[in-house]
């Protein structure tokens, strides 16, 4: 194998990942594998014999403690087993990469799985057995962070039980989650939204909180009316891409909570970015 695709170079790690399946599991104890260089290329072969250190970034801590990034498979494990102990989840997490690195701590995973409890997520039967509650079930289906949906949960309860239904607070509600509040907002991004913000102001009063995430709103709102995207167009691929899993999953979460949406009100939302209408 060569290291260039078209005219990109392969990352290091990924060369390395696809030695590592050389042989045929089961049948061979090695295998052999081969990267080509051009002659002029030595310097570039040296680089690529330099292994970088490998992480598991699913035992990565958030400020409480608690392994926020591995919280989704968590409750994925627990709907698959059913019921299943914290004995149970420790052993199996331990045998995983992070866990050869010894990156796991008892006290985080408990941490961790408490907060999807108090998240209402899973519950603890007499049996001491992890149990998904049906509010779990939508982040497993569409592999939703349970922080993220935890907190549109609380943004959409709050918004459906209110007379105010304005495109600017739903978009808000739609951006305001944990992974996009530690977004960067530049000066001229915020200069961009201001208009946007001053209106969430007025609407929201002590309830706006302005983070990186109020870009993303801003982003929906231009989307759903059509207007100018500006400096903010570079994003547009991402947010689109990952919407319709967004309002599936909202739309399954507002039949559980009962939300005062009607049956179609994710479903017209999603139709609103279409790519026709942006």
């Amino acid at each position: 194998a060569g290291v260039v695709r078209g005219k990109e170079l392969v990352d290091k790690s990924e060369i390395r990942q696809m030695i590592g399946r050389a042989g045929r599991k089961g049948i061979d104890d090695q295998g052999d594998a081969y990267v080509f260089f051009p002659d002029n290329k030595i310097t570039l072969a040296n680089e690529y014999k330099k292994v970088d250190d490998s992480l598991s970034k699913l035992f990565n801590l958030n400020d409480d403690l608690e392994y926020n990034k591995l919280a989704v498979h968590l409750l994925a494990m627990i709907h698959q087993e059913k019921k299943i102990t914290f004995d149970k989840i420790w052993n199996m997490l331990s045998k995983t990469f992070g866990g050869f690195l010894n990156k796991v701590n008892s006290n985080y995973l408990k941490n961790t799985l408490d907060r999807l409890e108090h998240m209402k997520f899973v519950v603890i039967d007499d049996d001491g057995n992890y149990n998904l509650k049906k509010l779990g079930l939508p982040s497993v289906l569409f592999f939703i962070d349970p922080y993220d949906l935890n907190c549109w949960i609380k943004s959409f309860s709050r918004y459906f039980a209110g007379s105010v239904r304005k495109d600017s607070i739903l978009t808000y509600y739609l951006a305001f989650t944990p992974t996009n509040n530690r977004n960067f907002m530049s000066e001229d991004e915020k200069n961009f939204c201001s208009l946007y913000v001053q209106r969430l102001q007025e609407l929201l009063g002590r309830n706006y909180i302005e983070t990186g995430s109020v870009k993303i709103g801003y982003l929906y709102y231009c989307i759903m009316n059509k207007r100018s995207t500006g400096m903010l167009s570079p994003l547009i691929p991402v947010i689109v891409k990952d919407f319709g899993r967004i309002c599936a999953c909202l739309n399954l979460v507002s039949k559980i909570c009962g939300w005062n949406c009607g049956d179609s009100f994710f479903s017209d939302l999603k139709n609103r970015f279409s790519k026709k209408e942006i």
